[in-house]
This record gives C-alpha cells, structure tokens and sequence, in this order.
C-alpha cells in the first residue's frame, strides 16, 4: 500500500470536514454573511450530515490503515 496515497485521502477528508465545519461555524454565528440562504436549518444539517460522513470515513482509515502507514519505511511507498 502506498503511504503517499493514504496520507492524501486523509488530507482531503480532513479539508472536507474542515470546510463543512467552517460553513456551520459560518451559519451559527454570521448568518448575514451568507445573504442567500434562508434555509439555515436545512444547510446546517446537510452540513452536519457531511461532516460526519468525513469524520466517519477518516476514522475508518485511520482504524484500519493508520498502523500500516506509520510502520511503512519511505522506501515502501
């Protein structure tokens, strides 16, 4: 297994969650910011649901892989 293509689908989950978890942040406390939503309820838990997709899809790397990518040598990937 690669390391280099574990750590850069880690990567873009953690850049997924982040930018579900910045959207929410966003709604709860300036909601003025984002002028056309008026369905903050809505866009707060499809942002949610998002974010835990991510988290959950991280956490089974992490769970399942995590191991062998930090016992990989650099030479391996």
């Amino acid at each position: 297994m690669s390391k280099l293509n574990l750590d850069a689908a880690m990567t873009q989950l953690r850049g997924e969650a982040l930018g579900h978890l910045g959207a929410i942040d966003l709604l709860l406390n300036k909601p003025m910011a984002i002028s056309e939503h008026t369905r903050f309820v809505e866009e707060i838990k499809s942002h949610a649901k998002s974010l835990g997709e991510a988290e959950e899809a991280l956490a089974v790397l992490q769970r399942y892989f995590g191991k062998v990518a930090e016992e990989e040598s650099p030479e391996d990937a």
